[in-house]
Order: structure tokens, then sequence, then C-alpha cells
């Protein structure tokens, strides 16, 4: 979905949002998409706990976001960026970047580079799963089985 859509989405039915920052020239980005989000869990995990959004950091579409009207930034001699993806990215322009957002759209974290199925598993339920607000991210990782089923 579009970033738009799951904002909107947030109205009727509260779930954090996983936005996937990409852009059309990296590499990496291609590579997670044919193999780590190909993975049947990662696939149903994120379509069941988050609103899943795939965001281009160098679209020219603007987006309102609380307020704010987001643009297209044009950089001289630089790829351009949107502002948007500086924004959630807490200005971290890397690729890929995903960013997980709280049930009231507020950024909980960006996560920069390419993650393998078994590591973002860890990550995605970390945070999907609410650890992030009770258990420091080196104790779970050393006991996230990767076993649970959504």
């Amino acid at each position: 979905m579009s970033f738009e859509e799951a904002i909107e989405a947030q109205k009727t039915e509260k779930k954090k949002i996983f936005v996937d920052l990409y852009t059309d020239w990296c590499g990496w980005c291609k590579r997670m998409d044919k193999t780590t989000m190909t993975d049947p869990f990662i696939i149903n995990y994120l379509n069941s706990e988050f609103y899943p959004v795939k965001f281009n950091a160098e679209q020219d579409e603007d987006i309102t976001f609380k307020g704010k009207v987001f643009t297209l930034q044009k950089r001289k001699g630089k790829r351009d960026y949107h502002q948007l993806a500086a924004h959630i990215s807490r200005n971290q322009l890397s690729y890929p970047t995903f960013i997980f957002l709280n049930e009231n759209a507020e950024v909980i974290q960006p996560i920069k580079g390419y993650q393998d199925a078994t590591t973002f598993k860890t990550i995605m339920t970390y945070i999907g799963d609410d650890h992030f607000k009770k258990t420091p991210w080196n104790q779970y990782k050393k006991s996230y089985s990767g076993n649970s089923e959504k």
C-alpha cells in the first residue's frame, strides 16, 4: 500500500506501519525483494502486524503527512531525495532502509542495510510484538528462536 493509504488505514484500525525505503537503482534493495521479502513467514507477519508500505525515496509525488507537505528535494550534482524519506529515516538516507512507525505514525526505529531472512524476522518480531518496549535488543536477539507462527 502507499504511505497515504497506510496513514488513512490507521484511522480505522490501529496498527504499526512498516516502510520499505528503496530506490530504483539500489542493488541491495532488489536482492532483499528477491530473497528476504519472499519468505512466507515474513510476508504473513508483515501483513498481519503492520500496514506494509513500499516507498521510493526518489519519487516526485508530494505527500502530506501530519499537516506538512513533503516534496522531492532536488540537488544539483547529487541524487534527489524525497523529504518524507529523509524525515522518517531520521536523515539517514541509505538503501535499503526499513522504518517502523507506531500506531500513531511516529518513528520507532529506522534499520539501514540489507538483512537476511533470519535477521529480519528477529527485527520485525522485536518491534511487531512490542518486545522493544521492555526487552533490550541484545537480550531479545539471543532468545529469539524464529519458530513463532502468525
